[in-house]
Order: structure tokens, then sequence, then C-alpha cells
């Protein structure tokens, strides 16, 4: 290689580069699951603790517990910024999946029991703020 590059370029010193941390990642996907995943259990944390107070619904404390503890792990310094090995991001990715399916069982069951019996179509806004325009899906 010194034959090919004799010149090549040397770094002296700290490689941590302190005003261009967290602008690129390696493992966008790995990103958006986290991010996905929060927004879930944010959904899940709303729509679980209003349906207990207004109907009864058993919150589902364990299940949220869990699938966070999980959530947090996935945020370790390895993971989450993209510098471990493909296979942990291949990992990362089904788990990520599985997170999402789990609360969304856990939305859907909060809901309809929010919902009751009845044939009248309801539309959940989590927002904040009143939504105008037509609901997805």
């Amino acid at each position: 290689a010194e034959a090919e590059y004799p010149n090549a370029p040397v770094w002296v010193g700290e490689l941590y580069l302190e005003l261009h941390r967290a602008t690129l990642t390696s493992q966008a996907r790995t990103k958006q699951g986290n991010r996905r995943s929060e927004h879930l259990l944010r959904e899940a944390e709303l729509w679980a603790a209003t349906a207990a107070v207004r109907t009864g619904f058993p919150y589902p404390y364990e299940e949220l517990d869990r699938i966070w503890k999980t959530v947090l792990l996935h945020q370790f310094h390895d993971i989450l910024p993209g510098s471990s090995i493909a296979w942990v991001h291949r990992e990362a990715r089904r788990t990520y999946e599985r997170v999402a399916e789990e609360l969304t069982g856990i939305i859907d069951a909060a809901q309809r029991a929010l919902a009751g019996e009845g044939g009248t179509e309801l539309v959940f806004n989590s927002a904040p703020h009143r939504r105008d325009g037509v609901p997805a899906g």
C-alpha cells in the first residue's frame, strides 16, 4: 500500500469532531426505527392512560416498561449512531419491527376500548392542536 500511496495523510490527535457530531449516519433505518418507536410509545401511553381513566381499560404497565427498556437499550452509543457491525443493525431492525407491532396492538386495543360499541367511525387525534384535512388510512 505504501508503494501505491507513499504520502498518505496522517491524522494526529483526537478524532472527536466537536462541531460536527450527530450530523450523519451510515444506518438511517436504525435511527428511523428508534424515532418511530419513540412516537409509538407516546401514542401507546396516551391512549392506554386515557382508556384506563375513562373506561377501566387495564393499563399495560409491564408491557410498556419492557418496551421502553428495549428502545432505551437500542439507544446505546454503538447502535443508534451506526458504528456497530451489520449484524447488530439487522437485529435492531427486527427489534424495532417487533416493538412497532406490539405498540400498535396496545394503541388499537386502547382506542377500541375508548370507542366502545357501535358503528360510528371515530378519528383519534393525539396532537395538542386541531387538525384539518382527511385522515389517513
